[in-house]
């Protein structure tokens, strides 16, 4: 081997050895800081007193330490103190549907608690329901729509328009495409058979919005055959109208225990965009797992490792309920999450000084295992060599109910999901929505935005150019400047703080000055000697040679002096370009007849 490839092999096993060291000390680190945490909310659970912490803070508290005996059975006798609903004196949907994840998490019995929230279930208001029915041939088919005892004729043309009178539930809309129906019928069966192929499916939106959604359910029968749509759509409120975060932590809780959850997504899907503050990506991707979700999920992680749904400002909860929906997942949004976590961590170990969100971020950092005490017996899924995955792809008939998962929406399944096209698959990076890659951009199962053959590099925005910064919004201290930013974030300037500090930065330069006028004190007593003189030669007086003044009547610019030179001849400075130079006059001197101007005469004469 030549001395040139050992030099180079030597340098390669020096910088592995050094990457090595790095990962590992940040592991170490990492691995500290969350035991850290860990220590801190105990101290603060133990000077505070269990019976004096909200439903919250005892809820996600019990997920963090479920992996500590003593704290796990205090923690769940005094959660369990309230019934079947939190909190005891004035129960919510969602203390409701978190105690439930916190106790199903130690495997606690659930049934009355979901009894309980199966009892706050309303029909939402918020959705037009439309029946689609099709022809899967290029022939006009006649069908029969029968409901209430009632049978209608439909005519499904060649072009695939309706026609015919679909009765009191319905009317002809969307083009002649689609069935809209009508509020009052959501709960009733509908039966379509036609005299040839046909399907049969629901579609969904919000109303008066544009985005339609259609039903993942899709009838097909040959000719004779029969179908039965009806619309199954319910979100949890209290009264008569829905609440959409409610709804969102009760069906996580609900999908965790294997109830099904269908007749629940329309609801919150639709209405998702108008919900950004509640992070629907999160609970969407861990009741679902849908790649979509994935996507939004991951795309709204800023830059620093942390994610701030829009028009929220605790972005330790945000980054917390993401990292759960997550958990599992090999992704590098996590690692991300776990460096910034450690790099804001306070010296006292807790986030925010706050027992519900440090436990909350334990948990989905961590995800420690429940241990069994006395009444609980856990038994966990990937132990018996079964599957942890989302509640939706796993069949109904293979769901196992006695068996339990830390992920935070997974259920114990027996098959396994489908394996994803992952970027890390196509051997690539995933950029970040606020990165863009220098090399190819392929589109993957978790990612729009792979990057292939290149890195992601930071995008450089108008404000960012400007010397301002990009947020979801800006503080009250805080003023909006108009520069482009990524997507809906807004571009800020800390007005008060720079206008506050300007008297700062004015002392500073005072100071330099000061210094600098000390140090070269000498140099500037002989510059100062310098000028001084030779503006006193410069100067002029009265009768003496040296000190010419201009032709009458013109006058140099004002705080100018007219440039030396012949009398009565501009100077090149002076004259317009292109215009001759003026003749030089003849000028007469007049003989000197004064005694007292010849005196003076001699008397200059003498001096030279």
């Amino acid at each position: 081997m030549r001395k040139r490839d050992a030099l180079i092999l030597c340098l390669v096993f020096i910088l592995l050895f050094q990457f090595s060291f790095i990962s590992a000390q940040n592991e170490t680190e990492s691995s500290e800081g969350f035991d850290k945490a860990e220590d801190c909310l105990k101290d603060m659970i133990g000077d505070r007193g269990i019976p004096s912490l909200t439903t919250q803070e005892q809820a996600f508290s019990l997920l963090a330490l479920a992996s500590d005996s003593s704290m796990q059975s205090s923690l769940k006798s005094e959660l369990k103190k309230a019934g079947n609903c939190w909190p005891k004196d004035s129960c919510n949907i969602k203390d409701t549907a978190i105690s439930m994840l916190a106790l199903d998490y130690v495997n606690s019995d659930t049934s009355a608690i979901e009894a309980w929230l199966l009892n706050q279930t309303v029909i939402p208001t918020e959705l037009t329901w439309y029946l689609q029915i099709d022809s899967t041939d290029d022939q006009e088919v006649i069908c029969n729509l029968s409901y209430r005892n009632d049978s209608r004729r439909i005519t499904i043309r060649q072009d695939k328009t309706l026609s015919g009178s679909p009765g009191k539930c319905f009317r002809i809309a969307r083009d002649s495409y689609w069935l809209e129906i009508d509020d009052e019928c959501y709960d009733e069966n509908f039966d379509i058979s036609c005299d040839g192929n046909f399907l049969t499916t629901v579609v969904y939106r919000k109303r008066l919005g544009d985005t339609y959604y259609i039903s993942t359910i899709t009838n097909i029968r040959p000719p004779s055959g029969t179908t039965q749509e009806k619309i199954e759509s319910i979100c949890f409120g209290q009264g008569t109208r829905c609440d959409y975060e409610a709804t969102l932590w009760a069906t996580l809780a609900l999908a965790k225990t294997g109830r099904n959850v269908n007749d629940l997504l329309p609801y919150l899907i639709a209405l998702s965009p108008q919900n950004e503050k509640s992070l629907p990506s999160a609970f969407l991707y861990s009741i679902t797992n849908y790649d979509e979700y994935l996507k939004e999920l991951t795309a709204l992680q800023r830059p620093e490792g942390f994610w701030q749904a829009k028009s929220t400002t605790d972005k330790f909860y945000d980054t917390a309920l993401a990292v759960s929906a997550l958990a599992g997942t090999s992704s590098e949004e996590i690692d991300s999450t776990k460096d910034y976590l450690i790099n804001v961590q306070p010296t006292s170990g807790c986030w925010q000084n706050s027992i519900r969100n440090t436990a909350f971020l334990l948990y989905a950092i961590n995800q420690k295992p429940a241990v069994s005490t006395g009444d609980t017996s856990v038994s966990y899924c990937v132990d018996f060599g079964h599957y942890c995955i989302s509640p939706l792809e796993c069949n109904e008939s293979d769901k196992l109910e006695n068996f339990d998962c830390t992920g935070f929406g997974d259920i114990c399944c027996r098959t396994p999901e489908e394996e994803k096209d992952t970027c890390a698959n196509k051997g690539g990076q995933k950029c970040s929505a606020f990165e863009e890659c220098s090399g190819t951009t392929v589109t993957a199962d978790d990612t729009d935005n792979c990057c292939i053959d290149g890195t992601c590099l930071a995008i450089v925005t108008d404000c960012d150019r400007a010397g301002f910064t990009c947020k979801s919004f800006c503080t009250t201290e805080e003023t909006e400047e108009p520069y482009d930013c990524i997507g809906s974030d807004v571009c800020c300037s800390e007005e008060v703080a720079r206008k506050s500090l300007w008297w700062l930065w004015l002392l500073i330069i005072l100071i330099i000055l000061v210094v600098l006028a000390i140090i070269f004190r000498d140099k500037l007593k002989d510059q100062y000697i310098k000028i001084k003189t030779k503006l006193k030669k410069g100067k002029s007086e009265p009768g003496k040679p040296g000190a010419p003044r201009g032709p009458p009547g013109r006058p140099g610019p004002p705080g100018r002096p007219v440039p030396s030179g012949r009398p009565g001849v501009l100077a090149p400075a002076l004259r317009r370009p292109g215009s001759p130079l003026p003749r030089r006059p003849f000028v007469r001197r007049p003989p000197i007849k004064s005694p007292q101007a010849n005196e003076l005469m001699k008397r200059l004469r003498g001096k030279k």
